[in-house]
């Protein structure tokens, strides 16, 4: 995007922790002020019922160094036992009161936490879950926005643009994460996590369906 004077605005860093790795910790102390933002939190919903998981499954207990800017958020996410489960926003979904009931704790939580943006993973949705998530996702931001926590992003498989439409989500959401990584995993055919012309190909695809102002890039810093 392009500033008010017309000159190329510099691409925000963010960074995400892996709250069970302490080498993460290490490495964000280390680097926290290259960063714009970086996701230290983690708020698990219930696999059933969708509600905030208590006590939490992990603690953050990252700490930015004195003075610095960076921003911290937290993710929200359907994961459990090293999977994602899609019913509890089914559930959500249709369960208007339940889904504000919700989206108001995870508010609630993100301010208490002085978390300043969200980022909701809500992995292994089919196309017919659409609706649902939809609704979650305003429901949430909606609630976030009130508090004036922002921005709020949605993770977002790099190829599935059916049941993960970046034009429909961002109707209700700030900014699009798209996930570009895990082309192969463990248990697939060998090959990289996010080999060079895949990645092009899968973020130009995302850019030409939404344009490039909403979009975050999430690039793989691992290895398997």
């Amino acid at each position: 995007s392009a500033s008010s004077r017309g000159q190329a605005q510099r691409p925000e860093m963010w960074g995400f922790t892996g709250p069970w790795d302490t080498a993460s910790a290490s490495s964000l102390r280390t680097n926290a002020g290259r960063l714009d933002a970086v996701i230290t939190g983690w708020i698990a919903l219930d696999s059933l019922t969708g509600r905030i998981v208590s006590p939490p499954l992990y603690v953050d207990t990252a700490r930015l160094p004195a003075g610095t800017a960076t921003r911290r958020m937290a993710i929200v996410s359907t994961s459990h036992d090293a999977r994602f489960h899609p019913r509890p926003i089914r559930h959500l979904g249709r369960d208007p009161r339940a889904r504000a009931e919700v989206a108001g704790a995870i508010a609630a939580v993100a301010q208490a936490e002085g978390y300043r943006g969200l980022v909701l993973d809500f992995e292994a949705l089919e196309p017919a879950d659409l609706p649902a998530q939809l609704a979650v996702i305003r429901a949430i931001a909606d609630s976030a926005h009130r508090r004036g926590i922002s921005p709020i992003a949605v993770a977002i498989p790099a190829e599935d643009t059916v049941g993960y439409p970046a034009r429909a989500i961002l109707e209700v959401a700030d900014l699009v994460l798209v996930m570009l990584y895990d082309q192969h995993w463990p248990g697939s055919p060998p090959g990289p996590i996010s080999g060079r012309d895949w990645f092009r190909r899968t973020l130009a695809m995302r850019v030409r369906e939404a344009g490039p102002e909403r979009i975050v890039a999430g690039l793989p810093l691992y290895g398997y």
